[in-house]
């Protein structure tokens, strides 16, 4: 056997088999690993509820442009207050407003609870009153009840934007509403409060 020969057989035995090993070990520490997690998210839910409360418990009150209030000395109109559920969760979502039988200076304050009934701490953020938004440092809007171009109630939102409510907790609202001099005869008034809050670390006060 030529010698030369064999050296190179020598040579590239000795390289296989260190391939060999060398993929064995690499087969050997090779390793798949598989994490299994359960993610449980919160849930941002809140609802409106009583007690609700407004003034028309006898004599009307009136007031003028400046909200000061007195009693009129005569039971005409009325104030009624309606929740509802118009999503179907189980939650009252939407406060129907409705004012019957009233006059110009006609006054009323009603107030109703915002209820934390999810488990995610939320801030109140904003309320809506007939389509408008009421902000905080933007408490009182003009309102066009009747569609005649005409404002018929002015309302003054109370308090509590930018109220942080954690599981459980609830604060008062409050509005006042006034009825001007523009506001048709003979016709009941209505309109809808609405509520918007966001989870409590994605406020930015305006």
């Amino acid at each position: 056997m030529n010698p030369k020969i064999g050296k190179i057989t020598t040579l590239f035995t000795a390289l296989m088999i260190a391939l060999l090993f060398t993929g064995v070990g690499y087969a050997m520490w090779q390793k798949t690993l598989t994490i299994t997690t359960t993610v449980n998210t919160g849930k941002l839910d809140w609802e409106i509820k009583g007690p609700m409360n407004n003034m028309d418990d006898g004599e009307d009150y009136n007031a003028n442009c400046t909200w000061d209030f007195w009693l009129a000395g005569k039971d005409v109109g009325s104030t009624s207050l309606t929740p509802e559920d118009t999503d179907g969760d189980g939650d009252c979502d939407v406060l129907h407003v409705t004012i019957s039988n009233a006059y110009p200076w006609y006054a009323e304050e009603i107030s109703f609870y915002v209820h934390n009934d999810g488990s995610i701490p939320l801030i109140i953020e904003k309320v809506v009153i007939d389509g408008q938004e009421f902000w905080s440092g933007w408490p009182t809007v003009f309102l066009d009840l009747s569609g005649d171009g005409t404002n018929d109630v002015k309302v003054r939102y109370g308090d509590n934007l930018g109220a942080q409510l954690h599981y459980c907790e609830q604060v008062e609202i409050s509005i006042s509403i006034l009825v001007l001099q523009g506001a048709p005869q003979d016709t009941t008034l209505t309109f809808d409060v609405s509520l918007v809050a966001i989870q409590y670390n994605e406020y930015n006060p305006p």
